[in-house]
């Protein structure tokens, strides 16, 4: 999102430039959907043992539980994302950078 931002002008000829708003909706599509979706891949787990794929469901499952459930609309996702701050003063993320680092 920070490339998005950074890369892309909010503004074209006086205009607002929807591309870049597409695009920071897409990602945060993407993040939506990485969240709500758990990550269990399928070819290595075919050839592991039939308890190896319970255990694999009853962690899918657990995955659903209403606090996660929560988590994946839409609304509860901007809700999330609302208060958030966005910081584009470069010396003040390099300020925080600095502070993280040291």
């Amino acid at each position: 999102m920070t490339f998005i931002h950074e890369g892309n002008r909010t503004l074209v000829e006086n205009l607002v430039n929807f591309e870049k708003l597409r695009m920071m909706a897409k990602a945060v599509h993407l993040v939506h959907h990485c969240r709500s979706h758990p990550n269990l891949p399928l070819s290595p787990l075919r050839s592991r043992p039939q308890y190896l794929l319970e255990e694999a469901r009853a962690i899918r499952a657990s995955t659903c539980s209403e606090q996660s459930l929560s988590t994946r609309s839409p609304a509860a996702t901007w809700a999330h994302i609302q208060p958030l701050r966005v910081i584009d003063r470069q010396k003040e993320l390099l300020r925080l950078s600095r502070d993280l680092e040291s």
